[in-house]
């Protein structure tokens, strides 16, 4: 391994405290808590999502069918039991995320492997499977089913990620493979086209893992800025005007990912398509209601701990 990953790693293990875990267990965890941080901004207990090593330790009965991880997010939120998931689905609109896990400290995309893990995923969303399931994977499958029989799901998404130490080099085989996931899942018409397969090796997982530990810095242009008189307890504050698309690559990550951490300290998350969201976005898509979309909304706060000013650019670091 990377002596750069392999200190990530370790310093992972002594974060959370499973020096004591075997190594493949402890990178399946280093793996999980890494790719669902593109999408939860928070820490998650690790333990509820970790299906692979639940059915090693547990006593779990079945198995997981080549599922290391799996996260299901309601709203942006991670759920694990029926208690969590009704009371962020009853009456309202949500949306769903499924993300899957397989990961590997080997450097080889191994097509058996990879061939389990879309297989095990496939079979995840089948009524009737002759897969034996792990009580965690099981518990899983049960609060899908809630999810997809509820008349207020507005859009379901799956996300599909194999891990390993190595590099991705478009092989073949095992591309045909998650080609196929993806083909058997639309038939499903359960998801629409919002399937999504990434295979990471060792360079997405240090930057991964890097972007986790170090402060967030952008750059925004602010436009017709105007300096605000002094207000107590902050060191400057300016009011503009952004560009939509401006906005939307500050908050995004490099894949075009919502950067969850920003929103981290904002008492309220998105709730779906509701009726108020639904009206913003279709203002947005109204020739009409585009020019006017700045009246008829409130602005955007941003706080950040640090920001310098380059002409009509701001470059933010650790900002919120």
């Amino acid at each position: 391994m990377n002596p750069i990953l392999t200190g990530h790693f370790n310093h992972f293990k002594k974060e959370i405290g499973c020096e004591s875990w075997n190594d493949s267990d402890a990178f399946e965890a280093f793996a999980l808590s890494t790719v669902v941080r593109r999408y939860h901004c928070n820490s998650i207990e690790l333990d509820d999502f970790h299906t692979g090593r639940k059915a090693n330790t547990h006593n779990a009965g079945g198995n997981d069918c080549g599922i290391d991880g799996l996260v299901m997010l309601v709203n942006g939120r991670a759920v694990c039991d029926l208690q969590d998931l009704e009371s962020e689905i009853t009456g309202k609109s949500f949306e769903v995320s499924f993300i899957f896990l397989q990961a590997k400290m080997s450097p080889k995309f191994d097509s058996g492997e990879i061939s389990k893990f879309c297989h095990g995923v496939d079979h995840f969303f089948k009524k009737d499977t002759d897969l034996n399931f792990n009580r965690a994977l099981l518990n899983f499958r049960l609060l899908s089913e809630r999810v997809f029989e509820s008349i207020y799901l507005t859009s379901a998404s799956i996300f599909c990620y194999y891990v390993t130490t190595g590099e991705w080099t478009n092989p073949i085989e095992p591309t045909s493979f998650f080609n196929g996931l993806v083909s058997r899942l639309k038939e499903k018409n359960l998801f629409k086209n919002n399937i999504k397969w990434s295979p990471l090796g060792e360079k997405e997982i240090i930057e991964n893992a890097r972007t986790l530990r170090n402060r967030i810095v952008a750059k925004l242009k602010l436009r017709e800025c105007v300096l605000l008189p002094q207000i107590d307890g902050v060191e400057e504050a300016h009011v503009g005007v952004v560009v939509c698309k401006d906005y939307i690559e500050l908050i995004s990550d490099s894949e075009g990912n919502l950067r969850r951490e920003v929103f981290n300290d904002n008492v309220r998350d998105f709730q779906g398509e509701n009726p108020v969201n639904i009206g913003i976005s279709n203002t947005l898509l109204s020739d009409t209601g585009k020019r006017r979309f700045v009246l008829m909304n409130n602005g955007i706060t941003i706080v950040a701990r640090e920001a310098k000013r380059q002409g009509e650019y701001f470059i933010l670091s650790d900002f919120q």
